[in-house]
């Protein structure tokens, strides 16, 4: 059912008889909308960036109660001490080798590191 022209023309207010059903929708009902106007587009690596650092939070929590339970199991602490140490090792070297750190820096954390082990 359309309003014929010789009458009101319909306004989007409901407090008020406009001669019309009340399911009608005018042509002019959605001339205002505004789709996705505060819409934000990321790309894909801001995205993976964002998303690593919560991973990592979330890692370490399990990283930390895993070794509690490991401990509460009886496991002994100078076994999970040498396993960190040696996984800890092998993740740096990873890291140097896909980083291609120079040796100057790999001579200076490697003299760091065994100034904290020794001490």
């Amino acid at each position: 059912m359309m309003v014929e022209r010789g009458e009101r023309k319909w306004r989007k207010v409901l407090y008020e008889d406009q001669g019309v059903p009340d399911n009608y929708v005018d042509e002019s009902f959605l001339s205002e909308m505004e789709k996705n106007r505060f819409c934000r587009e990321y790309d894909f690596l801001s995205l993976v960036k964002s998303s690593v650092v919560l991973i990592q939070k979330f890692t370490a929590v399990a990283v930390f109660f895993l070794l509690w339970w490991f401990i509460s199991e009886g496991a002994s602490p100078k076994i999970i001490l040498t396993t960190s140490l040696f996984v800890s090792i092998a993740v740096y070297v990873t890291n140097s080798v896909m980083t291609s750190q120079s040796i100057r820096q790999v001579a200076y954390d490697v003299k760091t590191g065994t100034m904290l082990l020794c001490f």
